[in-house]
């Protein structure tokens, strides 16, 4: 359709090409985010389509269906099995970037596989504890602690926590505690 004086143009459209010039995602979506843009390796995408997000495969299959206040991104980028974090936002949000950086705005999340099965959910946003290569999540108000395979190295059992970068520290029994400690 050529637009005119008065028209309104069609919303653009993305998709996906491969290297042949073969559409192997349609364009359908208003927009199209690589999540893990590395070579070699199977390309998973987060698409947007009427203010929902989704995740997707380089073959076009859904892997964690579209929703609404829906935050995705890679959690693991350089382990395998890759695993995304999906976060769920407040009501309107339109926080784009890393979840470390829109915590605020984080709900709850869950960590899934690249075929969409659950890992682990949590009641608040799961945040990366500065210079370790740990995780917080919280299930029924207790904090817990995760590797970055999403793999449980202490259930919740933990009342707060702090991170000062160099030392993390945990509530347990009332008293804070040093978190390294714990985990030798």
């Amino acid at each position: 359709m050529i637009a005119s004086a008065g028209m309104k143009k069609a919303p653009i459209k993305v998709g996906l090409l491969d290297d042949k010039g073969t559409w192997v995602v349609p364009q359908v979506y208003d927009a199209l985010q690589p999540l893990n843009p590395c070579t070699d390796k199977p390309l998973y995408l987060q698409v947007r389509l009427q203010q929902k997000t989704a995740l997707i495969n380089q073959q076009h299959k859904i892997i964690i269906p579209f929703a609404p206040n829906q935050h995705l991104e890679a959690f693991n980028s350089n382990v395998t099995p890759l695993l995304f974090l999906r976060s769920t936002l407040v009501a309107g949000s339109t926080a784009t970037g890393f979840s470390e950086d829109i915590k605020d705005e984080i709900v709850s999340a869950q960590i899934v596989d690249d075929t969409g099965k659950l890992r682990l959910a949590s009641s608040a946003p799961i945040t990366k504890l500065l210079y370790h290569q740990l995780y917080m999540y919280q299930q029924a108000g207790k904090y817990g602690v995760i590797n970055n395979q999403a793999k449980v190295i202490f259930a919740p059992q933990f009342t707060r926590y702090r991170d000062d970068g160099d030392k993390v520290w945990v509530e347990k029994n009332g008293k804070m505690v040093r978190l390294e400690p714990l985990i030798k």
